[in-house]
């Protein structure tokens, strides 16, 4: 199957790289497309700075 897009890939990347508040809870499944989609963007970057925090506290619990 394939199928043409009306702009090139570089065009949709520059998108995810520019909100990627929103599609890295996503990807990393923390939620659903559509429950991201429901969200404000200051809730959306309060998920991901609680993703960091997360992250950050496992880090420090290994010593690294």
């Amino acid at each position: 199957m394939s199928f043409k897009t009306s702009k090139p890939y570089e065009y949709y990347r520059q998108q995810v790289e520019q909100n990627w508040f929103f599609w890295r809870p996503v990807m990393e499944r923390f939620l659903s497309f559509e429950r991201a989609e429901t969200m404000t963007p200051d809730e959306l970057s309060e998920f991901n700075a609680a993703i960091d925090y997360h992250i950050e506290r496992k880090n420090a619990e290994r010593g690294g």
